[in-house]
């Protein structure tokens, strides 16, 4: 795999970062990974009504604009026929918020 000038900077940039600075940057890539897997399959599995979507929030209502407020955002999720079939968030050390 080839690394930019810019990933190497980063990473030795972040060796010294908080935690949650650490997590924000492995969300942006992980986001990005996302989206560009995306391209491919939402492409092939189209005909079954199958797409995957990155960074996807939703309320009550059900889906919403990216950080409405009162939403929940999921790092990944798999539609099929333009439902939530599953989800995935990704998780960097930082305990799951409490919902009351």
């Amino acid at each position: 795999m080839t690394r930019t000038l810019f990933d190497v900077l980063t990473d030795q940039a972040l060796s010294s970062a908080s935690k949650a600075v650490k997590g924000t940057k492995a969300h942006a890539v992980f986001e990005k990974k996302i989206r560009n897997f995306a391209k491919g399959f939402n492409k092939h599995w189209a005909k079954h009504n199958v797409r995957i979507q990155a960074e996807v929030f939703f309320t009550e209502n059900g889906e919403s604009k990216r950080r409405a407020k009162g939403s929940l955002g999921i790092d990944v999720v798999v539609f099929h026929q333009n439902k939530p079939l599953f989800a995935l968030d990704l998780k960097t050390g930082k305990a799951w918020s409490k919902v009351t």
